[in-house]
């Protein structure tokens, strides 16, 4: 799988029931503007139970990991249209 972060979330648009190992999701830690813009481009296109299983999957990862910079997934996920992927 690629570790382009916009190629991460289109595989949740693919294959919702599959969520990416914790290892790749860390391409959606500290977004390079490039990637912000990617990322939002992509992420209405994912279904709203990936969009929300992919927020929990990364709240928990960065519970874990000080290390993690998921704030731009985050405040994207604070103006997504459904009430259960905002955190």
């Amino acid at each position: 799988m690629s570790k382009n972060p916009a190629e991460l979330i289109q595989s949740l648009q693919k294959n919702p029931a599959r969520m990416p190992a914790s290892k790749q999701l860390m391409a959606l830690s500290a977004l390079s503007p490039d990637g912000q813009r990617a990322v939002r481009e992509v992420w209405p296109s994912v279904p709203a139970e990936a969009r929300r299983r992919l927020v929990e999957t990364l709240a928990e990862m960065s519970e874990s990991d000080v290390n993690t910079d998921f704030a731009e997934v985050f405040r994207l996920a604070l103006e997504d249209g459904d009430e259960a992927v905002r955190l």
